[in-house]
């Protein structure tokens, strides 16, 4: 309450000071100056300063002291982590792919003595084809005991790797024809099959001429006129040898090949040449000149 008096004293002083110089010009500018008339005018107008306030101080203003609404703090958005893609690379086959002449040292392998289930074979054309292929075989011979002319027109017509029609003439003993274009008859003598074979423009192979029961007499052997026989298989370890000193001493040489009667013989035993062989001509030149050898 001192308070609110103390802020009105400033106006209550000005408003006595008011009334009394009022007072004094009233009773001085009187024609009959009267000073009692005057005291108690100047006493009234002192006693409403004091008691009378102006309406604008009696109203206290309350104002609220209004506490500002804390600032929420924004909670900084964490970036979401980029988990990095992950390309998945297959680890390459461990079976390599190879093409006609690009096996892994560059060669062609050949394999020319090869069955199917038109003779004693346990798997069909289609089958023995396609595992020469997955093996990476560049020429196949397809070398039934008799003549089979679906298997010839398909091997003839192929297109996926060199194929060369053939039969296994079987006697008692056993001559490849290879390139042939038609049957060739068991029934008659060894040479005359050779002579036969050769006829067609094809390449007659003694087949493995030292395995009993199929084994050739030598003297036979190299007077028939054979192109080259196969040189594997033997009865006798010594045989592997004997046939090496045959091949230098009358120039027949060796061949390689599987007689691969199921497509699990394919890829037992072949050959890698060191030149391209299409055709009847560059095999024939091959193997006589040597770019052939034994695998594996």
């Amino acid at each position: 309450m001192w308070l609110w008096r103390l802020r009105c004293m400033p106006k209550v002083t000005s408003i006595i000071f008011f009334f009394l110089i009022c007072a004094i010009l009233s009773g001085c500018t009187a024609s009959t100056p009267n000073m009692t008339a005057t005291l108690d005018w100047a006493v009234a107008g002192t006693y409403a300063a004091l008691t009378l306030t102006p309406a604008t101080t009696l109203t206290a203003t309350n104002t609220a002291t209004q506490t500002p609404a804390p600032t929420e703090t924004p909670t900084p958005t964490q970036s979401p982590t980029n988990t990095p893609t992950v390309t998945f690379t297959p680890e390459p086959s461990s079976t390599p792919t190879t093409t006609q002449g690009s096996s892994d040292t560059g060669g062609w392998l050949i394999d020319l003595h090869v069955h199917t289930v038109c003779s004693d074979g346990d798997n069909t054309y289609e089958e023995m084809i396609q595992t020469a292929l997955a093996f990476g075989i560049d020429l196949i011979a397809m070398t039934d005991h008799v003549w089979c002319e679906d298997v010839a027109e398909a091997c003839r017509n192929e297109t996926r790797l060199v194929c060369l029609p053939g039969q296994e003439v079987s006697p008692e003993k056993h001559i490849l024809g290879i390139g042939l274009t038609g049957p060739v008859s068991a029934q008659q003598s060894y040479a005359d099959i050779v002579a036969a074979i050769h006829a067609q423009g094809g390449l007659a192979i003694a087949a493995h001429p030292f395995l009993l029961p199929w084994r050739f007499d030598e003297n036979e052997l190299v007077n028939i006129g054979v192109d080259a026989m196969e040189c594997w298989r033997s009865s006798y370890p010594e045989d592997d040898q004997r046939q090496q000193e045959l091949t230098a001493q009358y120039g027949i040489p060796c061949v390689h090949n599987s007689d691969a009667h199921e497509i699990f013989d394919i890829g037992t035993r072949y050959m890698e040449c060191s030149m391209e062989i299409h055709n009847l001509s560059e095999l024939e030149q091959a193997i006589r000149g040597g770019y052939c050898q034994k695998k594996p």
